[in-house]
């Protein structure tokens, strides 16, 4: 059985550090953010996301005072009331990110998309920023991969005809190396066309519905004394092969309505 996105975000280790010390530490690790950047700022949008729920969305907010432990933001000092006179908590945030998150030119690609795309939505008005807590740029590859899972089951549940909406968004060109080379995902790709008698549509609902069947089965085409990738392998591979679809899927989720916060609805100004 495969987790829940939100299983894997909640294991996320800690080492008691501040923001501020955070922002210090080389930030990128296996081409992706580090595991302890990704969980502050998950923390820490989820927190500002219940204290913007509350009426207050300006004050300071010091960097010495942010730390994180056993999967939970502590803010230090944290505003009460709203405070117009100073900086949008949103906007405090966006520049933290901007200034640690410098993306090498090695890891140019769906990694830039991503974090531009994350350091737009911190600044836009509304209430899709209590969903960034999910954005693919915080998630690891196994958390990709699981999101993808999750949110696939959710959307076939509760929203009749999300398929055909999804996929007229774009064309998606499939490598050729699915169908020729690489174990696992190239029988994920030869079974549908055994199955069906065609290919994958190349668009984006075909390249996602490729990726939810190699999650599920690529481990099905390894033997008994062969090791099979893992998900966070798996969850790699396919950011590899379709490097927007991550990105793509998860604004399609937020604009359908879903809720990805990790706990809907608490408000806690006590805690």
């Amino acid at each position: 059985m495969i987790p829940s996105y939100r299983d894997v975000v909640q294991a996320t280790p800690s080492d008691n550090k501040t923001l501020k010390e955070i922002m210090q530490i080389h930030p990128w690790k296996g081409g992706q953010p580090a595991d302890t950047h990704r969980a502050i700022l998950r923390g820490l949008i989820k927190r500002v996301a219940q204290l913007e729920e509350a009426g207050i969305s300006c004050g300071v907010l010091d960097a010495t005072q942010i730390t994180y432990q056993g999967s939970k933001v502590t803010i230090r000092n944290e505003p009460t009331r709203n405070e117009p006179s100073q900086e949008r908590f949103r906007e405090q945030i966006k520049i933290w990110v901007s200034k640690s998150f410098q993306v090498p030119a090695a890891l140019h690609g769906n990694i830039e998309s991503q974090r531009r795309d994350f350091l737009v939505e911190i600044g836009k008005e509304g209430d899709n920023f209590k969903q960034l807590e999910s954005h693919p740029f915080l998630l690891s590859y196994e958390e990709k991969a699981n999101f993808l899972m999750e949110n696939i089951t959710k959307l076939n549940n509760e929203h009749d005809g999300w398929r055909m909406k999804y996929k007229v968004t774009n064309v998606v060109k499939f490598p050729d190396l699915i169908s020729r080379y690489e174990k696992g995902f190239s029988e994920v790709f030869l079974f549908h066309k055994r199955k069906y008698g065609r290919d994958y549509e190349e668009n984006a609902l075909g390249a996602l519905w490729y990726s939810r069947n190699a999650v599920a089965h690529v481990p099905d085409d390894f033997g008994p004394n062969e090791k099979p990738p893992s998900i966070e392998e798996v969850g790699k591979r396919l950011s590899e092969f379709f490097p927007e679809m991550m990105l793509g899927f998860y604004k399609f989720v937020v604009k359908e309505g879903i809720d990805l916060r990790s706990e809907p609805g608490i408000i806690n100004l006590e805690d």
